[in-house]
């Protein structure tokens, strides 16, 4: 019941795999229910619908944009052991699953703050707006859907680019951690996703 399926992945859209998350589940409904994410990590090993294992340089050739790598302990270059992309999405894997990292080119969200007010006003996850590099971000803790079994997630806005980082290893302050250490890549690298 805690496995994601692909088919949440390849729903990436307005709030990026939150929104997908809502839609599937109900939780924007306001019934009384009991409502569950259906979230939980994918696994490691496994690409995101549609993607090919690449490189970092590899996946920005593919993608058309560039990515940002985190630098901090739980997310860093020396423990990225996965990368996938297609045309409009890069995936990162760091530490076998710990952190995962998605970048969606369109976001297809324009105001980012308010649609991270509707999402927290109709969420019955514990979720708050916070800042990451001085854009609004939604921030939601762990374990606190109907079921508690949604992982700690962060998502914002840069350039254009929908960001989402999560982790059900790590609560949402490492998340924000490994958020505001975000910095384009400045050296290539040749971890290739199996």
């Amino acid at each position: 019941m805690r496995r994601l399926t692909y088919a949440v992945v390849a729903a990436v859209g307005a709030l990026g795999l939150v929104l997908a998350i809502v839609l599937a589940s109900g939780v924007g409904q306001h019934d009384q229910t009991s409502e569950c994410s259906k979230l939980a990590p994918i696994p490691a090993d496994e690409p995101p619908p549609g993607q090919i294992a690449t490189t970092l340089a590899g996946a920005e050739s593919t993608a058309g944009f560039g990515v940002l790598t985190p630098d901090v302990r739980a997310a860093s270059r020396s423990n990225l052991t996965l990368v996938w992309a297609n045309k409009h999405n890069i995936s990162l894997t760091f530490a076998h699953g710990k952190v995962k990292i998605t970048f969606t080119r369109p976001a297809s969200y324009g105001d980012a703050r308010k649609a991270f007010e509707r999402f927290v006003a109709h969420s019955r996850a514990s979720a708050t707006i916070g800042r990451v590099h001085q854009h609004p971000a939604l921030v939601i803790a762990p374990d606190t859907d109907g079921c508690g079994s949604n992982p700690a997630w962060v998502e914002f806005k840069r350039s254009g680019i929908d960001i989402n980082i999560y982790s059900a290893s790590y609560g949402t302050g490492t998340l924000l951690a490994v958020a505001d250490s975000l910095k384009a890549r400045t050296a290539p690298t040749t971890i290739k996703g199996q």
